[in-house]
């Protein structure tokens, strides 16, 4: 690799006569020749984790040749004209390069302002065509008087991983995210130079963990029997870091300490073979959270990152202490490009940005290399796309220097895992647990019991008022949230009773939760209707649990929420399977119900491995094999390298949108007016997800016709507070607003 120091550019005029920034307020300038150079040598040192230092360093410095033009110099000193500077040098690469190398290049510079093309066809027009192909064969302002020694030269034999076509695809996607995020930071640190990062290193978060720990690694055998337990799956955890950095398992029933270990392994892993950072992947938002908290308590919450819709850290509260604001402001920009010890995010966060097309978010993708990656609640990665998403975890670990670990009480058998016929994982699996059988014969701590005759909404409404009076707590979750509301509406009038479910918006939610762990710690009487929304990850201990008919792996998980701490007898704690009369399940749940019901036929106890696996393999079987919808592999695949970027894009979605947001700002006066002066920021956005609700279409559309929503404009519509209702959220039967006569 070379850093170009030549002193003269295009057109023989010395590069300080070539402008890349003009400060507007200030009037300095940050001359083309020093952009270039920085954007290079960032770009290098970025991907230098996964030995692409000279791809990188190439793509940065041709990334904004285009501005040498003189079309663009006349626009950046006040010329009112609009100037194409990225399709330059994508054209300059491919003409250097006629391989695979100038069409990584080309991808990369021509998408780092709107985003990686597709790569399109002959047939495709030069004049106006956003594709690769297109753009190849488009006139673009004269550039080309200059010294083609200045140009640094490649080598892509190192690249030994590029094996197939998926492999060109993602590693082109790699590099695009090294050059827009030193482009980014080049250019931020013109215009002003910003506090970023953590300073905090993977050994002192390492040395925090354990100081914690330890009281629990010096358990004797005086302590609970269920402490005993969760410090020898820790010590396990611990013990089976040393192994080489490759993909992982966890395998390990629910109350059983997960959390904690799996961030003990990965602290430890870390720490042994030179990782950079930890990514904690979880399924929902509500479980980020919780998991969050319990990091920022063990670790300190200076050192932790969360990623999701959820959260925000713009700090708009002037009186806040200049240390409160400064961290803040760090971790605003830490989630553009994840440059933090540990993050903690979403599978929607997560994949979704690993198949993006858009710089903004890609940019954090070149920091994942070299981590160690945590999937919490693994078996919930989206079946739709589940044959990209391992592949894309499989590409990470062999490639890109990633750990990856899958912790879940109720595991795929991964390996065993197909996609057009080919098992989808190639690589050796290592569990953590030693000995995952006996650890769930150990932590049994319910009994599952299927009532056979089916209730109405009357019926368990009863039927959960006697439980409770013999149990003090009782938690039932259904698989809709109507459901959930009809229920509830039967009960809300006696003492302790709750509902939670996303009718209620996140800061409401967290309320309730709030106070539903107080009374649970004081042993008062505690009845909560919720969906399925605190199955997964939310820390909650009740004596009996009420669970609509739905998947073995939802069954369980509402299982954990029994008897969690193991003071009871296990034939005292019952988790109750049932069905409603009437009323269609969702189709989401459907099948897996299905599923459910043949495993329940052939095994007694649906809580054991045997019943998880076999449970998981006629789930596969159900789906027909479907494991990439949209075929985003095939997608991928161009032998030609004309991929599909864009489309994949647009395609991949964890979660289809079929709902409409509304936000409910009665409790926060000031959100509502930063709205009404027209500011539409990202960052105001983020808190707005504190206050908003989403509504399925035909629930919208009723709201709309009834006139309780406020359309503010495009952006933003607020929910009148009239079917706000202080217990439930959003009132899914419509109350009419009062007539005014």
């Amino acid at each position: 690799m070379q850093k170009v120091d030549t002193k003269f550019g295009f057109d023989n005029k010395p590069y300080v006569e070539y402008i890349a920034h003009k400060n507007p307020d200030t009037n300095a300038v940050q001359t083309l020749h020093e952009h270039l150079n920085n954007t290079a040598q960032l770009a290098s040192d970025f991907a230098s984790y996964f030995d692409a230092s000279e791809v990188a360093f190439f793509v940065g410095f041709l990334h904004d040749i285009g501005k040498y033009s003189a079309e663009f110099q006349a626009r950046i000193n006040g010329a009112n004209i609009t100037v194409d500077h990225s399709t330059a040098g994508g054209q300059l690469a491919c003409d250097l390069y006629k391989n695979i190398l100038g069409h990584i290049a080309a991808y990369c510079i021509m998408g780092h302002h709107a985003g990686l093309p597709d790569g399109g066809a002959n047939s495709d027009n030069p004049d106006g065509s956003a594709t690769l192909d297109g753009r190849l064969r488009s006139k673009v302002a004269y550039y080309k008087n200059f010294d083609e020694k200045a140009i640094p030269t490649v080598d892509l034999t190192r690249q030994k991983e590029l094996r197939t076509p998926f492999d060109v695809a993602f590693f082109t996607r790699m590099v695009f995210s090294c050059l827009v995020d030193a482009d980014f930071l080049d250019t931020e640190q013109f215009f002003d130079v910003k506090e970023r990062g953590c300073k905090t290193t993977i050994a002192q978060l390492h040395s925090k963990l354990f100081k914690y720990i330890q009281p629990y690694l010096s358990t004797s055998n005086d302590s609970p029997i269920i402490n005993q337990r969760r410090t020898n799956l820790l010590k396990s955890c611990i013990s089976k870091s040393a192994v080489e950095p490759g993909l992982f398992t966890l395998t390990a029933p629910t109350g059983s300490g997960k959390t904690v270990s799996s961030l003990a392994f990965a602290l430890e892993h870390a720490k042994t073979h030179n990782k950079r950072r930890i990514i904690y992947v979880v399924p929902y938002n509500t479980i980020i959270e919780q998991n969050a908290a319990e990091f920022e308590k063990i670790l300190g919450s200076d050192n932790v990152l969360q990623h999701h819709s959820n959260i925000s850290y713009d700090c708009n509260d002037k009186s806040a202490a200049q240390e409160e604001a400064t961290e803040l402001e760090r971790k605003r920009l830490a989630t553009e490009n994840w440059d933090y010890p540990i993050v903690v995010t979403s599978v929607v966060q997560f994949f979704e940005s690993l198949f993006s097309n858009k710089p903004s978010k890609c940019r954090k993708l070149h920091n994942i290399s070299d981590s160690v990656i945590i999937f919490d609640e693994a078996q919930m990665l989206p079946l739709p796309y589940a044959a990209p998403c391992i592949k894309a975890i499989c590409q990470l670990i062999k490639s890109y220097g990633c750990t990856a670990l899958l912790a879940t009480a109720t595991q795929f058998k991964w390996d065993e895992i197909k996609h057009d016929k080919k098992a989808i994982i190639d690589l050796p699996i290592t569990e953590l647990a030693d000995d995952p059988t006996k650890l769930y014969n150990d932590f049994k701590r319910v009994n599952y019991v299927n009532h056979a005759e089916p209730f109405s909404t009357e019926s368990l409404a009863d039927e959960i008022i006697g439980a409770c009076s013999d149990k003090k707590s009782v938690l039932c979750i259904v698989n809709n949230r109507r459901r959930a509301q009809d229920l509830y509406a039967l009960l809300r009038n006696d003492e302790g009773i709750f509902h939670l479910s996303t009718t209620m918006y996140p800061t409401h939610r967290s309320k309730v939760l709030s106070e539903i762990r107080q009374r649970l710690k004081l042993d008062k009487k505690c009845i909560v209707i919720s969906t399925s929304l605190v199955e997964a990850g939310v820390d909650l201990d009740f004596r009996t649990v009420y669970r609509e008919k739905a998947g073995l792996d939802s069954i369980l998980q509402a299982g954990g929420r029994c008897n969690r701490e193991g003071k009871c007898a296990a034939e005292d704690s019952i988790v109750n399977i049932f069905a409603f009369e009437s009323g269609n399940i969702p189709a989401e749940v459907s099948q897996r119900a299905s599923v459910f019901d043949k495993i329940q036929q052939q095994l007694d106890d649906v809580s054991t491995l045997e019943a998880i696996e076999n449970y998981f393999n006629e789930l596969l079987n159900a789906w027909g094999g479907a494991l990439d919808r949209d075929k985003i592999i095939e997608k991928l695949s161009d032998a030609s390298c004309m991929y599909d970027f864009k489309e994949v894009s647009d395609k991949f979605k964890v979660i289809k949108d079929i709902s409409a947001t509304v936000y409910v700002l009665d409790a926060n006066s000031a959100l509502r007016q930063r709205i009404y002066n027209g500011e539409r920021t990202r960052g105001l956005f983020r808190q707005l997800a504190q206050y908003s609700v989403a509504l399925t279409k035909s629930d919208f559309k009723k709201y709309e016709e009834l006139g309780l929503l406020e359309f503010v404009d495009s952006q933003v519509v607020l929910l009148d507070s009239v079917n706000y209702d202080e217990f439930i959220g959003v009132a899914l039967e419509l109350k009419m607003k009062p007539l005014v006569y």
